[in-house]
């Protein structure tokens, strides 16, 4: 009777794995917003070489 109460499956693993790959899934996100807006637009010097 003791063998009808075991889980046949473990969903902590699982979950973990989710959790781990929203993680990684979310910092890739912020890394292309601040490649996306990091750095600010250089002049071109050839425009004012030229006046």
């Amino acid at each position: 009777m003791n063998l009808m109460n075991l889980p046949l499956y473990n969903f902590a693993n699982g979950t973990f794995m989710i959790i781990i790959f929203g993680l990684v899934c979310v910092g890739l996100v912020i890394a292309i917003f601040m490649f996306m807006g990091g750095s600010p637009k250089k002049e071109d010097d050839d425009e004012n070489k030229l006046d």
